[in-house]
């Protein structure tokens, strides 16, 4: 790619003719095109690493986790067209650092592999996912950051069309494609594009622009044209972060009452209104986690937001342009109908106490979303699209925060939105596990080193009955009478 020379940050490999500098280009918010395409970026960002999922964590983990800011001072120039200390001392300028945010480095580890275009679902169908345990320290508004690149095993050092040869070391290391820089330019730009591949040039380079040649060596000989194959090949593309998004929401502070070592998890919902086509890449609605296991005693806290902003026609149920979603307990996944209150499991124990009402008032609310609150529900209106029409969640605010519920009966629970599970359209289910209380480490090992003694003392103990009992035995004998006696 021949990329702008005085594009700075704005031009990359990805944007060669800088991102946003040129009349007509958009640019996306505040986005860096460098310190979007590079990672770790070299200079000062406000962004702290939470996780990294590689292909490759045994080669990659320790130098994400040290080059990170979390833990590591970045640099930068009082000039800021010059990005590294010699260009920058050499023009004048002073080179300064910011220090390391002083935090933990990021988790890093491998990522689950997951079939092309499956919009990132993995094993058994279920999303790619990652359980973040968010920070005591971080409460108010925060942004979460998503990037996610890919890069073709072609620029493998020892693939076909970079192959281990002589000379091919950058900086008295083999050519490894994760440090790519300019040393792999063509030194010939712009005569390679649908033109018969004729060799690599004198650098190391993995694949030229859209190249042709007899890949297969059919021909007759060099001249042979008749058996030329083109490669869809747009460098640009080969090795890029494809998407990088941001979410903002809340965080919380953890209630007074709530201990600090109470675990708590947030159950939400994904997706958005329409069938499969309209939604794509998103996905239909799902609760998230759909599948969930917990330990008892464990506050779930059950919220998510809704839209108003839909494309009218899109497929769905209820008011047009809006997302809806309740949650009511059935009895199996395989099944629609809600469980009567008699028979709840999920938010009360109804069988140990059916008159709780805590926990009828709690299995109204996320049947019926507190719509009378908000509305004058009509029992009797079938129109789609009036407010008043409850049975659809209509009068339903976006936003629904059912706040933190214990989870007390242990078992498997399940569950269902009444307005968006539709069956052989969509399908709005999930589960959660609730298994017996599970101690941690230390305490496994106090109870299994007391349960190891206490089988000492038992033996110990009958061994002296025994030899009490009878004292002809050789346990009464003076060398292994027990001391008990």
């Amino acid at each position: 790619q021949q990329i702008e020379e005085n594009g700075g940050a704005t031009s990359t490999r990805q944007n060669p003719n800088g991102n946003g500098r040129r009349r007509g280009q958009q640019r996306h918010g505040l986005e860096c095109p460098e310190e979007r395409d590079y990672y770790p970026y070299w200079h000062p960002t406000p962004w702290h690493d939470i996780a990294v999922l590689t292909e490759e964590p045994q080669e990659r983990c320790e130098y994400y986790r040290t080059e990170s800011q979390n833990v590591k001072a970045k640099g930068y120039c009082t000039l800021p067209q010059y990005n590294n200390p010699d260009a920058c001392t050499a023009n004048n300028g002073e080179w300064k650092e910011q220090a390391a945010f002083e935090e933990p480095p990021p988790e890093c580890t491998g990522g689950i592999s997951s079939r092309d275009n499956h919009n990132g679902n993995v094993r058994n169908g279920q999303p790619h996912y990652y359980m973040w345990k968010i920070p005591e320290f971080l409460t108010g508004r925060v942004v979460l950051r998503i990037r996610y690149n890919i890069t073709t095993k072609d620029f493998d050092y020892g693939s076909l069309a970079n192959p281990v040869e002589e000379g091919a070391q950058l900086s008295g290391m083999k050519a490894d494609p994760f440090f790519m820089d300019a040393k792999f330019n063509d030194p010939n730009p712009n005569n390679r594009r649908r033109r018969t591949f004729s060799g690599r040039p004198g650098v190391p380079l993995p694949l030229a622009q859209d190249p042709v040649a007899d890949w297969l060596g059919l021909g007759e000989n060099a001249l042979d044209t008749s058996r030329l194959l083109q490669l869809q090949v747009n460098t640009n593309q080969f090795g890029r972060t494809f998407e990088d998004r941001t979410h903002t929401f809340m965080v919380m502070e953890r209630p007074a009452d709530v201990p600090m070592d109470r675990r708590i998890v947030n159950l939400n919902i994904r997706g958005r209104r329409g069938n499969i086509v309209q939604v794509y890449p998103s996905v239909e609605y799902d609760f998230i986690p759909s599948e969930l296991s917990v330990e008892v005693g464990t506050l779930l806290h059950f919220q998510w937001t809704g839209s108003d902003a839909n494309n009218n026609n899109n497929a769905g149920n209820g008011r047009a342009g809006t997302d809806r979603s309740n949650l009511v307990q059935v009895q199996s996944r395989a099944e629609t109908i809600p469980l009567p209150l008699e028979k709840q499991t999920l938010l009360f124990d109804a069988q140990a106490n059916p008159n709780d009402p805590e926990g009828k008032a709690l299995v109204d609310r996320f049947a019926y979303l507190d719509q009378d609150k908000i509305v004058t529900c009509d029992p009797e209106t079938n129109d789609q699209n009036s407010e008043t029409n409850c049975k659809q969640l209509n009068g339903a605010s976006a936003y629904f925060d059912g706040g933190l519920v214990e989870m007390k009966v242990v078992g498997e629970h399940h569950f269902a939105s009444t307005r968006n599970n539709d069956f052989t359209n969509r399908s709005h289910k999930g589960s959660i596990k609730v298994t017996g209380f599970a101690f941690e480490y230390a305490e496994n090992v106090a109870l299994g080193v007391g349960a190891f003694l206490g089988l000492i003392l038992i033996i110990y103990i009958i061994a002296a009955i025994h030899a009490y009992r009878k004292p002809g035995s050789w346990l009464f004998s003076r060398r292994y009478r027990p001391r008990l006696l």
